[in-house]
């Protein structure tokens, strides 16, 4: 009876300092882990086009999302400078902002080690997008609920 009551006020212990660690610590222990995966699956998906950056991230085991800030995709310009001298660069190079960036339903264990990745929602605030063109840029925005395009020539 004693082992019994023993064996289970060590599964109590346990189960509460889960559960006051997980929603303190969240994944702040992994910030840099994530961030390394996030530059790294830019990185190799653009053939080092494209880098990103961001200001900060709350990974919350929890709640299985992932909220990045003020995160941005922009185009790596010696890697593009290499493209543009043998010929390869794209048509189309892009820079994109936002705000905040709110991936939902995510598994961190599967964003950190597996090679597909399953999400439920995606949301994010205050886009900024901005296409180059050859001859012009093209320039979009939305600020509360509107929407601005700015197209100029490129020089």
């Amino acid at each position: 009876m004693k082992r019994i009551l023993l064996i289970s006020g060590i599964v109590v212990v346990a189960i509460i300092g889960i559960l006051v660690y997980l929603p303190h610590k969240k994944l702040n222990d992994f910030e840099s882990l994530i961030k390394s995966k996030l530059q790294s699956l830019v990185r190799n998906m653009s053939d080092s086009l494209y880098r990103i950056e961001f200001d900060s991230l709350d990974a919350d085991v929890l709640e299985s999302k992932l909220t990045i800030w003020n995160i941005r995709l922009l185009p790596d310009t010696i890697i593009a400078g290499r493209l543009k001298r043998t010929g390869t660069l794209p048509s189309y190079i892009f820079k994109l902002g936002l705000d905040k960036f709110v991936i939902d339903g995510l598994d961190i264990k599967d964003f950190i080690s597996a090679t597909n990745i399953d999400l439920n929602i995606l949301s994010f605030k205050e886009p900024q997008l901005e296409i180059f063109h050859r001859k012009k840029t093209i320039l979009f925005m939305i600020k509360n609920w509107q929407l601005f395009i700015r197209i100029s020539p490129n020089r």
